[in-house]
């Protein structure tokens, strides 16, 4: 069984560079000092123990704070690579997914989509399974700024609602 007093026993951790070495040679591919883990094709780094592979960050969170977490783990700059402790808090799925990189469609932003008439800009948001309208709006700044206010309300720390440097105009899409 992996428990916080074996991770300590094999592993180091730096809690600002996220970055876990191996304190012993644990194969002839984990050796002594090295850094620990391989990267798995979801891009994050994976350590294999005790049989398993296990989340580098789900371990590094036991070794902090002596148990492993009964939920996801967020990486709050949305960076798989950065397990600086900071940078991880626990989520439930919703809040781990609504943290997640996402695709947009014509107007760039999340939560922002043109009307069937391509006039107005439509703001919408999900709020536990159910879709809210935010309101129809003249501009794609209006309508992003509606669904910028509904994360906070709905949705608080864990909704990434990053703003592009620079907004595309409505007439881009006419």
């Amino acid at each position: 069984m992996v428990t916080q007093e074996l991770l300590l026993k094999l592993f180091d951790y730096d809690p600002i560079t996220g970055i876990v070495t191996n304190k012993i040679d644990r194969s002839s591919r984990a050796r002594k000092g090295e850094r620990s883990g391989t990267i798995n094709d979801n891009g994050y780094r994976v350590i294999y123990i005790c049989g398993k592979n296990y989340r580098e960050h789900r371990l590094i969170w036991c070794m902090v704070y002596g148990n492993f977490p009964t939920n996801e783990i967020d990486h709050i700059d949305r960076n798989r690579s950065n397990n600086a402790i900071e940078n991880l808090r626990e989520a439930t799925s919703t809040e781990n997914s609504l943290n997640a990189d996402y695709i947009v469609g014509l107007s760039g932003l999340r939560g922002v989509s043109p009307t069937s008439s391509g006039l107005k800009w439509r703001a919408r948001i999900r709020v536990e399974g159910q879709q809210i309208s935010l309101g129809h709006f003249d501009t794609v700044e209006e309508a992003h700024k509606a669904y910028l206010e509904a994360v906070k309300k709905y949705h608080g720390e864990f909704a990434y609602s990053e703003t592009p440097t620079s907004l595309r105009s409505h007439n881009q899409w006419l």
